[in-house]
């Protein structure tokens, strides 16, 4: 499975939530370049929607959609004529199938995971 994520920054998140600038080679698109030339995988989150605050007391609904590796990035002009990074991900093998729904449950089990693993906090990894 292969995916393209569009970086992060450039954005007026204040008011209109339009890109207003280029985006920066910095923090999470750093961290994300890092990624691809260290090998290290990223796991990836997906934002499926609103949910009734029973199912997550946020009542946002994210999928652990498993290990991701960074294969290739480019800088491109977007849509606003701003730059923009979009980063290439392929679905690491060996791991179970994809769930098309799951519980806020299964985001804490995650969060223990990363604790337990030493990998909590490890979001953006800039060397």
């Amino acid at each position: 499975l292969e995916v393209v994520l569009t970086g992060s920054g450039g954005n007026d998140l204040l008011s209109s939530r339009r890109q207003t600038g280029a985006q920066k080679l910095e923090k999470g698109n750093l961290a994300l370049k890092n990624n691809l030339e260290s090998g290290t995988p990223v796991r990836l989150l997906r934002y499926v929607g609103e949910v009734p605050p029973e199912r997550s007391y946020s009542q946002r609904l994210f999928i652990y959609d498993g290990l991701y590796a960074v294969t290739d990035y480019k800088y491109e002009v977007g849509a606003r004529q701003h730059g923009v990074f979009k980063f290439k991900l392929v679905r690491c093998a060996g791991q179970p199938p994809l769930r098309k729904e799951a519980s806020a449950k299964l985001h804490q089990r995650l969060v223990d995971l990363a604790h337990r693993d030493g990998t909590a906090g490890e979001r953006h990894r800039v060397s």
